[in-house]
């Protein structure tokens, strides 16, 4: 998505570098609806959407390594969304799979995982 100064923000992609996420609202048909959108920052969204892989081990065994396999693969297997990318969201009260914009400019007063939990319970429905 282009702004108006045709400068493309930057595209978060947690794989290689330190992601935020921030919670925004816009009106879609007249009605306040909540966004995210994941930007460069000190961490908070994981994009794409997957747990990491690891060698067996005391702290991951076979059954973890298992797990972690059908997950992946359900992950991988949710359709795509047509403006947002599947991302894991770590927040102060735990961890939410969310539909995210990327490649947004930063976006001033939004929730972030360092803003009150009350706020960021409310910004996401959780429940």
């Amino acid at each position: 998505m282009e702004n108006k100064d045709n400068v493309r923000p930057p595209t978060c992609d947690s794989s290689v570098e330190s992601c935020k996420f921030v919670g925004f609202t816009r009106l879609v048909d007249d009605k306040e609806t909540n966004f995210a959108s994941c930007l460069p920052g000190a961490g908070g969204c994981y994009s794409p959407a997957k747990l990491l892989e690891a060698e067996e081990s005391e702290m991951h065994t076979a059954e973890l390594i298992k797990a972690t396999n059908e997950i992946n693969k359900i992950l991988a297997n949710i359709p795509e969304h047509p403006t947002c990318g599947l991302s894991i969201l770590h927040l102060k009260q735990g961890t939410l799979l969310a539909w995210v914009e990327h490649g947004q400019a930063e976006i001033e007063g939004g929730i972030t995982s360092e803003s009150d939990p009350e706020l960021v319970a409310k910004h996401f429905n959780l429940i």
